[in-house]
């Protein structure tokens, strides 16, 4: 039985992939090749402004856990991400812009409002531009609550 299942997934593998599966360390040296290739290319020439990033958003969130509390930090961390009743929780939401009655425009300018106010920061990330509250903004929050 397992021969057969062996074969019917090989015979869904390319060609390279199918060398690759059945002797992987005979491959080895060339992924390892190609990572290191990777590395030097796509993050060597950017990985200290990464690591810089990586260490303010770790000591921002540090930070937030000693005046705000894990529940909070873990609450806050991302839309997909609840903290409900003492356990985490991964929440799948599809954002549809039109059910809120708002155009693409409209959010644009709404963002940008809120950006050019302070209260948003703006990153790129390929093709999309994520938002983030500033502290300005979190600051503003919390004083009403």
């Amino acid at each position: 039985m397992d021969d057969r299942l062996a074969a019917e997934r090989d015979d869904r593998l390319s060609p390279r992939l199918r060398s690759l599966h059945r002797t992987p360390s005979a491959h080895l040296p060339r992924i390892v090749a190609e990572i290191e290739t990777y590395w030097r290319l796509a993050m060597a020439p950017y990985w200290d402004r990464i690591r810089s990033v990586l260490e303010a958003d770790i000591f921002h969130r540090g930070r937030q856990m000693a005046e705000r509390g894990t529940a909070q930090v873990l609450q806050e961390l991302h839309h997909t991400v609840r903290w409900d009743g003492g356990s985490l929780q991964l929440v799948q939401r599809y954002c549809d812009i039109t059910r809120s009655g708002l155009s693409a425009a409209g959010v644009s300018q709404h963002l940008t409002a809120l950006r050019m106010a302070g209260l948003t920061s703006a990153h790129r990330v390929g093709r999309s531009v994520l938002y983030a509250r500033t502290g300005l903004a979190d600051a503003l929050l919390t004083a009403h609550t």
